[in-house]
């Protein structure tokens, strides 16, 4: 060990205070790189208790379902035979009593009398027995069906969901969040989300379009830009906008909404009212000012003086009729 100094690679002398500090330091370094480690290992062991304390919670809540369900299946099973054995008791007492007084009057009955005595008291008896298997039979039914009542009132609830973690076990029934969406296990499983191991129970919606909303516009008016979503009136029906200027409507650029209806049935005539009287004289007509020309659609589309359009003029069929006149020429 070098107590005074430490030879450098250059062949010159460092002091030990320097030589201290360094080692310190490294020192230093060393335990913050142990702190750190440890800190992830209890962490991966704090997931692992946490993990496998819920599993064994799980477990047991599960047999102490399956107990209660037991032993209320077994109390049940004892009511009902408690019951029937009470009957069989009453039904045998009954019967003792009624054979002792054949026995009391046995001396004064001839044996067909006997045999007829019989016959009825036994007759009577399966009677009783028959109604008491009855009785029981509907005490049971009322009984399960009230059960069904208890269990159907109370709402199924699924356990809380956690957020998946990579490298981690999920436990059969677990239901985890992932991507957006909700799975639960069919059986324990390390798996990805989505696969084979999990069922979907909520997956993620869609995103909804750009916050754009149908804008109305009253009348189409050809000079005007539409853009994607706006609402037009033409020719008594209605239309939206499939896209950014989607041109002359109707036409593709336009999905129709609504049209009107049809002229329903005339009603009956009314008394004819009074004469009304003569009205203020009415404004000009409009008038065609220009003509719009839809090539795509061989349409003209007229732009009255009012500013309104004016019913299209369809150019293809006198178009076609040209054509075959000439091609034929």
């Amino acid at each position: 060990m070098t107590t005074l100094d430490e030879s450098k690679p250059n062949g010159h002398a460092e002091p030990v205070t320097r030589v201290t500090d360094a080692r310190m330091a490294r020192i230093e370094r060393r335990l913050t790189e142990l702190a750190e480690s440890g800190e992830q290992r209890v962490m991966v062991l704090r997931d692992a208790i946490a993990d496998f304390v819920a599993g064994e919670l799980r477990e047991r809540d599960e047999e102490i379902v399956s107990l209660k369900k037991q032993l209320a299946d077994l109390q049940q099973k004892l009511e009902q035979q408690a019951a029937i054995d009470q009957r069989v008791h009453e039904i045998s007492a009954r019967l003792e009593e009624k054979q002792a007084r054949r026995d009391r009057g046995k001396n004064g009955i001839t044996d067909g009398d006997f045999i007829q005595v019989f016959a009825q008291e036994r007759q009577s008896a399966r009677k009783e027995f028959k109604a008491a298997d009855e009785e029981m039979q509907r005490a049971f039914e009322t009984k399960l069906a009230a059960v069904e009542e208890r269990l159907k009132a109370v709402p199924g609830k699924l356990p809380v969901a956690k957020i998946w973690r990579q490298e981690s076990v999920t436990y059969e029934g677990e239901v985890v969040s992932y991507d957006g969406s909700l799975y639960q296990a069919r059986k324990d499983t390390a798996q990805v989300p989505g696969g084979s191991d999990w069922i979907c129970v909520a997956r993620a919606g869609r995103d909804g379009c750009d916050g754009r909303t149908p804008n109305v516009c009253g009348r189409f008016d050809a000079y005007k830009t539409y853009a994607r979503l706006d609402v037009v009136e033409y020719d008594d029906a209605s239309y939206i906008a499939r896209r950014d200027d989607p041109g002359i409507c109707p036409g593709d650029g336009w999905q129709i909404l609504s049209r009107s209806g049809r002229r329903g049935p005339v009603g009956e005539s009314g008394p004819r009212g009074r004469k009304g009287e003569r009205g203020a004289r009415g404004e000009a007509t409009p008038t065609i000012i220009i003509w719009t020309i839809d090539p795509v659609h061989y349409r003209a589309v007229p732009t009255m003086s009012d500013g309104t359009p004016g019913a299209p003029l369809d150019l293809r069929p006198l178009f076609e009729a040209y054509h075959v006149e000439t091609s034929g020429a």
